[in-house]
């Protein structure tokens, strides 16, 4: 089993959406894990503590991925 993650920005547009998650359903079916839309942002570019926690959360991810390349079955 292999799984990808898809990250895709367009301009702000419910029915761009709609027909997006309408195609991949259409294409993909059951084997959708997950589809969620990431919370606006922008706004919080400057703000210190929301890029403290961004950094942590870079950091953690790369954690977690370089444990499980190492774990490898």
């Amino acid at each position: 089993m292999r799984t990808i993650n898809l990250t895709i920005k367009f301009d702000d547009s419910d029915m761009v959406e709609h027909s997006l998650r309408t195609a991949l359903q259409g294409l993909l079916g059951d084997s959708i894990i997950d589809i969620r839309t990431l919370p606006k942002s922008e706004h919080l570019r400057d703000n210190k503590e929301y890029l403290a926690l961004k950094k942590q959360e870079k950091i953690a991810k790369k954690l977690v991925y370089d444990f499980i390349d190492a774990n490898r079955v």
